[in-house]
């Protein structure tokens, strides 16, 4: 179940983090500091929103009908955020637990921070990520 990708770090930009999540099929990544150590995590639902989604849609939302001419994310725009660096876009607060811990806690933990995916870290070394579809598919193969 534990999906393994590589952590984020200062160096690296918005694009090369959306490449790693792509790849992986997962919503984030953790994030190391220049010491190592993860001290947050790096969220494509987050830069998404900080990046290109004014508050006003937000608190409007459900005013908005679906077919909206005039509001689309212009190319050039889309493309330069991919060249962000991610230090700009880092969450202190993360979810994570020890790889000893059973899945039952991973949902629980996943619950309480309201998110889909979790970090798998024994002391400061990042195993990889648990996603809620990684856990269903790991069920789907018990059952073979």
């Amino acid at each position: 179940m534990v999906v393994s990708t590589c952590a984020a770090d200062a160096q690296m930009t918005v694009g090369e983090v959306f490449e790693e999540c792509m790849r992986y099929q997962v919503p984030g990544l953790p994030f190391r500091n220049k010491e190592g150590l993860i001290t947050g995590k790096i969220s494509i639902r987050h830069i998404l929103k900080n990046t290109l989604l004014p508050g006003y849609l937000v608190a409007h939302a459900h005013l908005m009908g679906d077919h909206l001419d005039r509001l689309n994310i212009p190319e050039v725009k889309a493309k330069h955020i991919l060249t962000v660096p991610v230090r700009h876009f880092v969450l202190s607060d993360y979810a994570s637990i020890d790889s000893d811990a059973p899945v039952i806690k991973a949902i629980a933990v996943m619950e309480h921070y309201k998110t889909g995916y979790i970090f798998v870290i024994d002391g400061q070394e990042y195993k990889g990520t648990v996603t809620y579809p990684a856990i269903a598919r790991r069920m789907l193969e018990l059952r073979q």
